[in-house]
């Protein structure tokens, strides 16, 4: 369930004359990815190094990279430069599986959905070891406020909000602890966990779902919630996989068949209507040649085994990918992505894929800079990601500035690591100084470097700040911030105040005196 109340850190930034760098990386080396994982706001990808990069809102610190400042463009997660085997990002938190069956998650802890054991709230914007799985655990997937691991042997294990009985063991408690779903009449061989409710595959290809199911999610034919594992009516065999979020649910059948059922106001179940469905039903012309398949808030999508991308359902954000905003309750083709798509992830208003050339694109809903491309626009066709880029903001303490007062420069830089170094310069010139100052993590807000000098002249000054890049990011320079350098500012003392229009005349003069040089 996608949040209303949203801050964003990249907004401030913005103010301060963020720049990012230019689209050709200069410093960093763009990693190769293999695996990706959209959230609600967020993204996160898997690199063939083991290395996970997440990018877009980060008020919760679901990006990983030890701040809470959102950016739109990809920030490596704290301590997974290296080590995951899987990664799965949810509505506000994130979680990784590492190459040891361990699992970590980080971001919102709203209802304990990190699984640390830690008290609710208390969010982490680095990896936390989730309690009791450091090892055993063969898949993982994040939801809205919960997460579940399925372990080697088969079994299901959800923490975090259970108010709809999501965690599956037959109680409708929170749980910041990995708790047993009960009930699974078999070793399960995926996992999903979705808004309110989360579903399960069966070895021989039967199906469970457990949790919300106001909009007949759980397929079962009732709107009953249930905190203990349903089958989907006829889907007791033949199912290969499993996506569910926001209020609706399909499946990939063995014949590459999708069927979809729960609420279906945008046309998301695909069937040409708009009217929600408590079983499944069949999306239309989609009744083979179905190799995956991913569900959004209220738009799904479907790959070919020909590597083709088709969606359908809301497109208010352009999700679907067809180069319009307009709705349909039928698939249609995603611009440029007819075929060689080796894997791809929905969620939220967004998507993401990965074509067999390498890279990574997005598309749909950007407003946090979730599609990783530097920008914040709503995407409705398939954009690069630019792995590397930075964008470096600058504010300065106080402008106009009396001659001979000190006055500070801040340079933010998003994303950044800590690494390299800024250059401050007026009017081309470095600042006496300030030519190489270090990067450091300004609390959890941002990576942050200053100047702080008094050696400006009188006048107009355009005040830029560049930073240098290290190994992980590119370098980038700010817009020019103006700074007026004033002979005195506020310095007319008088026993009584001035009339403000003899205050007025007293800063022409001021100014005049400026620009005469005097």
């Amino acid at each position: 369930m996608k949040r209303s109340s949203r801050l964003m850190l990249v907004a401030l930034v913005a103010s301060c004359g963020l720049v990012a760098a230019g689209m050709s990386p200069a410093g960093a080396t763009s990693p190769t990815i293999s695996a990706v994982s959209a959230g609600a706001d967020h993204t996160c990808a898997l690199t063939s190094g083991g290395g996970v990069l997440c990018w877009g809102y980060n008020y919760y610190g679901q990006v990983g990279d030890d701040t809470v400042a959102s950016t739109s463009t990809p920030a490596w997660v704290s301590g997974l430069g290296s080590g995951a085997a899987a990664i799965s990002a949810g509505d506000a938190h994130s979680c990784a599986l590492t190459n040891g069956g361990g699992v970590l998650c980080w971001g919102n802890n709203e209802f304990g959905e990190l699984g640390d054991g830690g008290q609710p709230y208390e969010s982490s914007p680095t990896p936390a070891a989730v309690t009791g799985l450091g090892s055993g655990v063969a898949a993982i997937s994040a939801g809205d406020g919960h997460s579940c691991a399925l372990t080697n042997g088969g079994a299901v294990l959800c923490w975090g909000y259970n108010k709809y009985g999501q965690l599956g063991d037959g109680t409708t408690t929170n749980s910041s602890t990995p708790v047993a779903v009960s009930g699974l009449d078999g070793p399960v061989v995926a996992i999903s966990a979705g808004t309110l409710d989360t579903c399960a595959l069966i070895t021989g290809g039967s199906l469970r779902c457990w949790g919300y199911n106001a909009n007949g999610q759980l397929g079962n034919g009732t709107t009953t919630d249930s905190s203990t594992p349903v089958t989907p009516s006829g889907l007791n065999n033949g199912v290969v996989a499993v996506s569910t979020a926001g209020w609706h649910t399909c499946a990939l059948t063995s014949d590459g068949a999708v069927r979809c059922w729960g609420k279906n106001f945008s046309g998301e179940l695909g069937d040409g209507t708009t009217t929600n469905s408590s079983t499944p039903v069949g999306v239309i012309g989609l009744n083979s040649g179905v190799t995956a398949i991913g569900v959004g808030e209220a738009h799904s999508c479907a790959m070919s085994s020909g590597g083709g991308m088709q969606c359908w359902g809301d497109n208010g954000h352009g999700q679907l990918g067809d180069g319009t905003t307009t709705n349909s309750s039928t698939p249609v083709g995603v611009i440029g992505l007819n075929s060689g798509i080796t894997a791809f992830s929905a969620a939220g208003a967004d998507n993401c894929a990965l074509p067999g050339g390498g890279g990574l694109q997005c598309w749909g809903d950007n407003g946090f800079g979730g599609l990783g491309d530097g920008t914040t626009a709503d995407r409705p066709t398939p954009v690069e990601v630019h792995f590397g880029q930075t964008a470096t903001g600058l504010k300065s303490s106080g402008t106009p500035s009396a001659l001979g007062d000190p006055v500070t420069f801040t340079a933010t830089v998003i994303p950044a690591d800590g690494g390299g170094t800024v250059a401050f310069s007026a009017d081309g010139s470095t600042i006496p100084g300030c030519g190489s100052q270090p990067v450091t993590r300004n609390g959890y807000a941002a990576h942050q470097a200053t100047c702080t000098t008094s050696s400006l002249s009188l006048g107009q000054h355009a005040i830029t700040a560049s930073y240098s890049g290290d190994s992980l990011y590119d370098p980038s320079t700010s817009a020019p911030v103006q700074q007026n350098v004033l002979r005195c500012v506020n310095c007319v003392s008088s026993p009584t105040p001035l009339p403000y229009p003899l205050w007025g005349l007293v800063q022409t003069l001021n100014q005049l005196l400026v620009q005469l040089g005097i």
